[in-house]
This record gives C-alpha cells, structure tokens and sequence, in this order.
C-alpha cells in the first residue's frame, strides 16, 4: 500500500505535532479528531487519524483528493497536509476554537435568526462552492458545521463527500439517519439536493431548537412522502415568516423542488441580510 499522496511542508511530519489531549475533539467519519500543537509554528491544529487497512485507506485517499480539488473557500475546511506513520493515517487541518454547531448550541441554546441568518448563509456558500466543483458533501448536519469567533460557518468532515458526473447519479446510502434527506431513505438515486435537505434540518435546528424529523425510525421509510414540518408554535411563534418559508422550501421531500444552494441565497430572509 502506498503512502498517501499529499504533504504539505512541515506540516506532514507526525514529530513536528504534540497531541494535546488523549480525549479527542470528536469522533468525524472514518477517524477521531485530537488537537495538537505544531512545534514549528506554535499553531493549533485538528488532525484526524485512523488505523490503515484497505477501506480506511481508500476512505482518507478519497477525502483528502476531494480536499484538494476544491479551491479554497472561506466557508469549507481547509487542509494542511495528509501523511501516515506506524500503519496510521492522518490529515492535518486547522483547529476552530470555538468548535461545532450542535456543541455551540448545546451550549448556548437556540440562536437567533440574525445568527442563524449568518450561519446559513456561509454553508450556502460553502455548499455552492462544493457544487461547482461537482462534489456532493452528503453529511451536511450540526456536528459538521464548525463556527469560527466570528460566528463564520466552515463546512467540515468530507469522509462521505463524493465527486458527482451526472443529476442524480449517486445510490450509496450514507449519511446520518436523523439528517438524510428522504431520497436516500427511499434508495433512489440522488444529487446535489441532498446538501440542500441537510441545510433545511440545520437551520430547522438552529431556530427551533428541537430535531424536525426526530421521531422517524426505520419502519417510517415507507410513509416518508407523508413528512410535514411541525412548527411547534411555542418555539416558532416569533420566527419570522421568511425564516419558516425558506425552512419548508429546504425540507421539501421531493429534490426538484428544493432551491439550489444559490438560488436559497436570494430568499427574501438571507436577502435582508444585505439590507
């Protein structure tokens, strides 16, 4: 098995690095991630690991060459440099103090939609920017939304992004059950409207403070074209219309008819933004 083919200076070197804590920052898909200090820089930085053998092998060389092939863009991750040591590989990517939406959630609680308005509005961007590129991120949820001190959203975790040649090509059935968009469940081909699904769960989340789909188990797959968003009125009651509109468009089960990432972006609710 070859080394994985992406370094990055100094920062592809494991004796460069101390891992700050053997409690990891979170558990991403295919790997933990540690916080660890690069003694060249002095900088902080996430690096994800995972034991090597064929699959994780080929996961990381997936998620590390999608990295690459996506410029660089303020609202997604970005990566620093990818290596293995002692049949372990590792990606080296910035570490955002302030961590993931769900915890700075949990934390805080529900946010306000000027917050949410913010939040929104870059991992719209982020996804556009995925989508020109013909990547298909596929686990866009809370714990994947990194927010920055200056309450910036940063797309995260790309272990089941995938690149995508046709509309509607993609079978695998990936994701996270309480987020996966309702063509995923059905096992039918699929796109770009499965971010924009994931996007609409976030942002019920964010305003609502509760999970819009939370009670669907497995037996539910059947009746999924019967979901209706329940906007409970004593979260919602005053959550402008704009925001639910733009959240019911989001959520809409069937993919034709969810706004893409740019045309979301002009929804009268992120448009006030601008105001």
């Amino acid at each position: 098995m070859t080394g994985l083919d992406y370094t990055d200076g100094n920062y592809s070197d494991l004796s460069n690095f101390l891992i700050l804590s053997s409690k990891p920052l979170g558990e991403g898909n295919g790997g933990a991630v540690y916080l660890a200090l690069h003694s060249l820089s002095n900088k902080k930085f996430a690096i994800k690991t995972t034991a090597v053998n064929k699959k994780t092998y080929q996961n990381f060389q997936r998620e590390i060459n999608i990295l690459r092939s996506i410029t660089q863009h303020d609202n997604i991750i970005s990566l620093n440099g990818a290596f293995e040591n002692n049949n372990q590989s590792y990606m080296v990517m910035p570490f955002i103090e302030d961590g993931n939406l769900l915890s700075n959630l949990s934390k805080n609680g529900r946010y306000t939609e000027l917050q949410a308005r913010k939040v929104t509005e870059g991992i719209l961007r982020g996804i556009g920017h995925l989508h020109r590129h013909n990547v298909v991120h596929r686990d866009i949820k809370p714990e994947n939304i990194l927010i920055d001190k200056r309450n910036e959203a940063k797309i995260a975790d790309f272990g089941f992004a995938t690149c995508i040649t046709r509309p509607s090509s993609l079978t695998t059935f990936c994701g996270s059950f309480i987020y996966a968009a309702p063509e995923i469940l059905s096992h039918v081909p699929y796109g770009e409207a499965v971010d924009l699904w994931g996007v609409g769960v976030t942002l019920f989340i964010m305003l609502g403070n509760y999970y819009p789909f939370y009670d669907r188990d497995e037996r539910m797959n059947n009746h999924i074209y019967q979901y209706k968003i329940d906007f409970i009125p004593k979260y919602w009651c005053s959550i402008s219309s704009a925001a639910k509109n733009l959240v019911a468009d989001l959520l809409t089960v069937s993919p034709h008819e969810r706004p893409s990432a740019n045309e979301a972006l002009n929804y009268p609710w992120l448009e006030h933004k601008k105001n």
